[in-house]
């Protein structure tokens, strides 16, 4: 009887463990999605942004430009690109973490002994002994 009641108790721990790392991948899922959208947002304000710059001497002769405009708008288009791509690998390295956590919460049981995808969670074996 005492080791059914420690078995138990164990068991208990461990869903308690279990649902604590839910919640925080819940949370993390969502923190992801709201970052990804400011990302995703930002990422379409840096191609705009791009095109004006790059559009910005259209119609004006080469020889009306000068060396210092030429650079300036070259370091100008580098840093945007920069920045725009380092925006970019943070959204597509979300985005891998926030499906991985997706495939993760379709694979674990809930409350209805179903996994989130409909099907019954893998059978245990059964326990043999006393």
């Amino acid at each position: 009887m005492r080791a059914e009641i420690e078995r138990l108790e164990s068991q208990e721990t461990r869903r308690d463990e279990l649902q604590e790392t839910i919640n925080t991948l819940n949370e993390e899922h969502a923190e992801i999605r709201t970052l990804n959208k400011t990302l995703y947002a930002e990422m379409q304000a840096i191609k705009t942004r791009i095109a004006t710059v790059e559009a910005a001497e259209a119609g004006v002769p080469p020889c009306a430009v000068s060396r210092w405009v030429r650079s300036t708008k070259t370091t100008l288009l580098a840093d945007l690109q920069a920045d725009g791509t380092a925006r970019g690998d943070t959204y597509r390295a979300n985005e891998t973490r926030r499906k991985d956590i997706e495939k993760l919460d379709r694979g674990a049981p809930h409350r209805n002994g179903r996994n989130r995808g409909g099907t019954a969670p893998p059978e245990r074996p059964a326990r043999t002994g006393g």
